[in-house]
């Protein structure tokens, strides 16, 4: 086996699994290892909430290119995980017992879902959603799936919720703050949202704050919160955040705080780049730092390590960040970050009860960011407007989608 490289990635999600086909499709041609503590080869995660949770056969799709499998100079370890390392000596040691060495590491570790600290979280019947083994552990309990309780009221359980309602079934979500996505979206989107997965018959129950989870043989049996209230469940699915996964940042004694801190240019240290879920990574001012959890934060960052890794001239990494949420018939999607205290317009000729529509928001005439649902083409135009630096008149807003597309049209032709 060979055991040095010129580069190690750490992870197996989307940022690594990009980074992989990214330097493949560029001709690299130095050694690659890739390390993965799951059992499969990278795949897309999106779908463990939806389409893998369907009656039909469970099937994911694979995220490495064809190629990179037969390339000679990469090798894909599975089932293995990082114990320990060296910085200064550029070694990582391997749950297999082996020693690797590199010339540049990149740790896109990702995270975990963060654990319910409530008596009864560790009984039979409770799970959380990561990775596919997961979603098999989810799958297994549908036939017996009569009672439902969803804690947290973020985007995997809601995605869930819708994927998961069936005849007979109840379904409900508690989250502890005063609406649902509280701190991702706009109030006017939570509230669409919300009526939405109630007329689904799922039931959102939000200030409720979990305080233990009653089992019965050692199986979950309900759900008690603290203002006293009890719902039967014979499954409850846990999502309340996550954690940054940093065992091997802290290991190699790099620096942590709300993840692993970054540049401008991606890198720790002279030699050790990361990226993806883990990270902290300087924001617009270039002075606080932030951690998105999305796809394409992941592979936006794995291309400008690409890039810097072929030695491609870059001027820090810059990216508008945008994300999408599919909740039954609903597809929402968001560019920029949203925030409170931002003014929300929405097109003064569509209505908000009916499907496509989008709201912009602004920080006085700024744009700062644009949620749309079920309105790819608002989205589209979005990101290329936040891109350009660009925020239409509030009034163009107002009339339409139409009228801001043109006025955004009119304003490029001028500029060039």
């Amino acid at each position: 086996m060979k055991n040095d490289y010129d580069l190690v990635i750490v992870g197996g999600g989307h940022a690594g699994a990009h980074l992989l086909n990214t330097l493949h499709r560029k001709k690299y041609t130095g050694s690659v290892a890739l390390i993965s503590d799951e059992n499969v080869a990278p795949y897309h995660r999106p779908p463990l909430s939806k389409e893998c949770l369907t009656p039909d056969t469970l099937k994911v799709k694979p995220l490495l290119l064809g190629g990179v499998h037969q390339n000679e100079n990469i090798n894909i370890m599975l089932d293995t995980r990082v114990t320990g390392g060296s910085s200064a000596e550029k070694t990582l040691t391997l749950s297999n017992g082996n020693t690797l060495s590199y010339h540049n590491l990149v740790i896109a570790t990702g995270s975990s879902p963060r654990a319910l600290d409530v008596p009864g979280a560790r009984l039979q019947g409770v799970l959380s959603l990561k990775t596919l083994e997961d979603a098999k552990l989810i799958r297994n309990q549908l036939e017996s799936m009569h009672d439902l309780v969803l804690v947290g009221g973020g985007f995997i359980n809601l995605e869930l919720a819708f994927s998961l309602s069936a005849p007979g079934r109840n379904i409900t979500i508690l989250e502890r703050c005063d609406r649902i996505l509280q701190r991702a979206v706009s109030p006017e989107i939570s509230t669409y949202l919300s009526n939405k997965a109630r007329e689904a018959g799922i039931h959102i129950l939000t200030g409720e704050q979990v305080e233990q989870l009653q089992g019965h043989e050692g199986a979950v049996s309900g759900v008690t919160t603290l203002s006293g209230k009890q719902f039967p469940a014979n499954c409850v699915i846990v999502a309340v955040g996550s954690e940054p996964e940093l065992t091997l940042a802290k290991t190699l004694g790099l620096d942590c705080n709300n993840g692993l801190r970054i540049n401008k240019d991606l890198q720790v240290a002279p030699g050790i780049y990361a990226m993806g879920d883990c990270v902290s990574f300087p924001g617009p001012d270039e002075q606080n730092h932030m951690r998105l959890e999305s796809v394409q934060n992941a592979t936006d960052q794995a291309e400008y390590i690409a890039s810097s890794l072929l030695g491609e001239s870059q001027s820090g990494y810059q990216a508008v960040p945008w994300f999408w949420s599919i909740q039954g018939s609903n597809r929402l999607q968001m560019t920029g970050l949203w925030r409170p205290g931002l003014a929300a317009v929405v097109c003064e000729n569509i209505d908000p009860a009916a499907s496509g529509f989008s709201f912009y928001h602004y920080d006085g005439k700024q744009l700062v960011s644009v949620e749309s649902l079920n309105s790819p083409g608002e989205h589209l135009l979005a990101r290329k407007m936040l891109a350009a630096g660009y925020s239409p008149e509030i009034d163009s807003v107002k009339a339409g989608f139409a009228c801001v597309k043109s006025d955004f049209e009119e304003q490029l032709a001028v500029s060039q």
